[in-house]
């Protein structure tokens, strides 16, 4: 963009061009000294010339034709620039949302990533936890079966020693059988002896 600026202390003018972007950068202009009459107020009665300055732009000394279109050139190759950097910052604003779009991602995926972490580590901490309670739990479980085998072998023995005194029980009551007949038998014979000797005393008796 073109504009003419006016200095305060020497009422100069000159032309210059501006560019605002996002790094700033200044275009490269030459000036020259056009014409620069300033008289006194002997010379001109105290009128005073304005000094200005014109934008020549590299402009050739000689004037000639080829100098010309150089210069023409290398204003187009400005004209062109300066079209560059005013798309440039024309994409600016769109950049800087896009940056700070993908700035507002990064910082979410920050926050997720640090969320996973916490998340990854409580699964880590009760998968610790779990995996000490199994343990405790297996431990646990083989001295029950110690205990249940321990108990097995109490029983079977227990089994056995009843066994035995069921056979003993067995033996006495089968002896005890045998000690009633022969205590009947024993009886039967006490009687019968008994009866003969209440028989012999009566036979004693009469004969007396």
């Amino acid at each position: 963009m073109e504009f003419f600026a006016t200095f305060p202390l020497t009422g100069a003018k000159r032309k210059t061009t501006t560019l605002t972007n996002e790094l700033q950068k200044k275009p490269k202009i030459s000036y020259s000294a056009a014409a620069s009459e300033i008289h006194d107020d002997n010379d001109n009665g105290g009128d005073d010339e304005a000094e200005y300055y014109e934008v020549v732009e590299d402009e050739d000394e000689d004037g000639d034709g080829d100098g010309q279109d150089g210069n023409e050139d290398k204003q187009q190759h400005e004209e062109n620039k300066n079209e560059e950097q005013n798309e440039k910052v024309k994409e600016y604003p769109a950049n800087q949302q896009a940056c700070a779009h993908d700035f507002g991602r990064v910082k979410l995926h920050d926050l997720q990533i640090r969320s996973l972490r916490d998340c990854c580590a409580r699964i880590q901490e009760s998968h610790r936890v779990e995996q000490q309670a199994r343990m405790d739990l297996q431990l646990t479980v083989e001295e029950l079966m110690r205990t249940i085998e321990e108990l097995r072998e109490t029983v079977q023995n227990q089994g056995e020693k009843n066994k035995r005194n069921e056979e003993a029980i067995n033996e006495c009551n089968r002896r005890l059988g045998d000690l009633e007949h022969d205590m009947r038998s024993a009886a039967k014979i006490f009687e019968i002896i008994w009866n003969r000797l209440q028989e012999r005393r009566v036979v004693a008796l009469r004969t007396q």
